[in-house]
């Protein structure tokens, strides 16, 4: 659906009982309305809002640019060139004669004849081993099991929980910072007990992740990571 001004929006029906319009970081405009509601009013509630939506998206786009500034620009793992990993800004240095990357605290030591295809996948392996902890860690929390764990190379999502329960999740994980990489392992974790983003999906969440709106804000912020390599 769109507006006369041109902006495009999804309405999306669940079983709230009022209708709202929500602005996401991303730029992506949602109607949420009542199941009840038909189309045609809830595209009538969207227009009443045009103006309202017009200047969220503004601000959006202010904050967009804002974080794209303080993203480091793009990386080929030349000497001291800054890397995200875990939160944090590493600064390459090359050595040689050294077998294999190094983390020393705010350094990133590689051999002096790694690519940027062997840091990335020296990156997916480090990923690998933080998602694999937090997966066992959230799994006895919350009492489930998972079929399968992948390593995505996802640009559009964190994570995902198939309905057969196979977890997959973005090696991009690694740039964020750990409480990010804990909430999308939980968060996908607690789709094994509830597939659906209902009231009792997110009791259960909070009960093992109780700063996640906090940290739902900061992903939302942070999306450009999934783009980054």
């Amino acid at each position: 659906m769109s507006l006369p001004s041109g902006i495009i929006y999804t309405i999306v029906h669940s079983s709230r009982k009022t209708i709202a319009v929500e602005v996401k970081p991303t730029g992506e405009v949602i109607v949420r309305a009542p199941l009840r509601m038909t189309n045609s009013a809830a595209h009538a509630f969207a227009l009443s809002k045009e103006e309202w939506i017009i200047k969220s998206l503004a601000k959006v786009k202010e904050r967009q640019k804002e974080l794209l500034a303080a993203v480091p620009p793009p990386f080929t793992g030349k000497e001291g060139e800054a890397l995200p990993y875990l939160g944090g800004l590493l600064t390459v240095r090359r050595m040689a004669g050294l077998p294999e990357p190094e983390v020393m605290e705010d350094s990133l030591l590689l051999p002096a004849e790694y690519g940027l295809s062997d840091i990335i996948r020296w990156l997916r392996e480090r990923a690998a081993k933080e998602l694999s902890h937090r997966l066992a860690k959230y799994g006895r929390l919350l009492g489930v099991s998972w079929k399968s764990f992948r390593l995505s190379d996802a640009r559009t999502r964190w994570g995902m929980c198939s309905g057969k329960n196979s977890i997959n999740l973005s090696w991009r994980l690694i740039f964020c910072i750990p409480e990010a990489i804990d909430y999308v392992v939980a968060h996908e974790l607690c789709h094994i007990k509830h597939k659906s983003h209902k009231r009792e999906f997110y009791a259960e969440l909070e009960r093992v992740f109780p700063d996640r709106v906090r940290v739902e804000r900061w992903l939302s912020l942070h999306c450009m990571f999934l783009n980054y390599l």
